[in-house]
């Protein structure tokens, strides 16, 4: 499966495409769900949206995290809820992410199903890498979630 690298301040984890396109779009739902989204996040839920959709899809996935939150406290505080709320989001739907929501993101039934868990571990990557606890590079880090989901968990635990 293709990947990518999802990278803030030179630290970061590989994610399975497929995952961080579903990840995405979940984050994107939860800044619509703002309803008053403007500046850095408008901008940044355009981009994750056309990543995350089958309307559009780069072969390199970037959320462009050190673009769109930089070194700003308060965009990081509210990119933080957002993904919290996203999390919870994924993980409402039961043990698979329902079809519609793949569907979305340009799945076809032959994907189905995915497990609700395999999107929270990307939420939980987002979260340690953006609060700097992440400390691998492009050259030491796992790709989520199949080869890091534990050593992730671990982490989060320490």
């Amino acid at each position: 499966m293709p990947r990518s690298f999802v990278e803030y301040k030179a630290r970061g984890f590989w994610v399975t495409d497929a995952y961080l396109r579903i990840w995405l779009f979940l984050l994107c739902s939860e800044i619509d769900a703002l309803r008053d989204a403007q500046g850095w996040l408008a901008e940044a839920r355009q981009d994750w949206s056309l990543t995350a959709t089958k309307d559009w899809y780069r072969a390199w996935i970037d959320p462009e995290l050190d673009l769109y939150v930089g070194d700003d406290p308060a965009r990081m505080a509210e990119l933080l809820r957002l993904v919290d709320r996203a999390k919870a989001q994924a993980l409402s739907y039961g043990e698979h992410i329902p079809g519609d929501v793949l569907e979305a993101c340009g799945f076809t039934e032959e994907v189905y199903p995915i497990d609700t868990e395999l999107i929270a571990i990307c939420g939980d990557a987002f979260t340690l890498v953006l609060k700097g606890e992440i400390t691998w590079d492009a050259a030491t880090a796992p790709t989520l979630p199949a080869e890091g989901g534990e050593v992730l968990r671990q982490r989060q635990n320490d």
